[in-house]
């Protein structure tokens, strides 16, 4: 009782001051410390009490995917500047060249971003360094930021959340448009994000490093030392059918989830029906 009314004595202050921070809350810049009517920015993911002046906010976002706001008609709007994403060692290389990229950002919000590649390495290995994950393997037009697909995984295996539910929660926290929407969920169901899945897995599990360490299938309940006993549960529900089709490429997780086909159909033929095992345990 004593914390209910804790809280409704200071809720009605809370809510003033969420309403305040909706506009300028000083007009001194956070960084150059400059006073004056150009202090009329402000970006919530660099801070909650940051406000930029016109030259601070071109200059510390200019290589970022964080979205200023610009204080205008008594409002907030979208930031007018843009966005180019270059790396340091560009700044000299002769084989540089700028290419217009559509971007996912964190929030699912579709952006059009200039990123500079150059010959040094392959264009999806220069989106990875800038956080963001290449919709094709080969010269791609699209990308979407590495943050959001883990937030997708993350809901996927702990909340079962499936892509479409992830979606439509991403529009109504960002208020983003139906069109941003599908065309997020196309994206997010290619085999492009199969493969992100992947390369998550084995960035977590350095596997490629140290092939000793646990890949994730090992149980750490199961009994080290002693007899062990084998149990056997059919999954009468999982048809195997040719009719199914054939995978274009090989499993990208080998068996640790799945026997190949053909070690089953060469233990089959190895063992009829009337066999029985080696060793019977009484």
């Amino acid at each position: 009782m004593r914390e209910v009314e804790a809280w409704e004595a200071i809720q009605e202050d809370l809510l003033s001051v969420s309403r305040s921070l909706e506009s300028p809350i000083s007009s001194r810049c956070t960084t150059c410390h400059v006073e004056g009517e150009t202090v009329t920015y402000r970006c919530r993911e660099c801070g909650p009490c940051v406000v930029l002046c016109d030259t601070c906010v071109t200059e510390t976002h200019r290589n970022s995917l964080h979205l200023p706001e610009h204080w205008k008609n008594s409002y907030y709007q979208k930031w007018p500047g843009s966005t180019s994403l270059i790396q340091e060692h560009q700044r000299a290389c002769k084989s540089r060249y700028l290419k217009e990229v559509k971007v996912f950002d964190h929030s699912g919000r579709l952006r059009y971003l200039e990123v500079m590649f150059c010959e040094c390495e392959s264009e999806p290995c220069t989106l990875v360094r800038h956080g963001l994950w290449p919709a094709t393997a080969e010269k791609p037009q699209t990308a979407y930021s590495i943050t959001l697909l883990e937030l997708l995984l993350s809901l996927s295996m702990e909340c079962q959340v499936s892509v479409e539910g992830f979606c439509n929660a991403m529009r109504w926290k960002n208020s983003l448009y139906l069109s941003e929407v599908n065309t997020l969920y196309k994206g997010l169901v290619g085999e492009a994000i199969a493969r992100f899945r992947h390369h998550y897995f084995r960035q977590r599990t350095f596997r490629d490093l140290c092939p000793q360490l646990d890949d994730g299938t090992s149980c750490p309940a199961c009994p080290k030392n002693g007899q062990k006993v084998v149990l056997l549960d059919g999954n009468f529900g999982l048809v195997r059918k040719a009719s199914s089709g054939v995978s274009v490429g090989k499993p990208l997780h080998g068996a640790r989830m799945f026997v190949p086909d053909q070690d089953i159909q060469a233990y089959l033929q190895a063992n009829s029906d009337s066999s029985v095992p080696h060793e019977v345990i009484e």
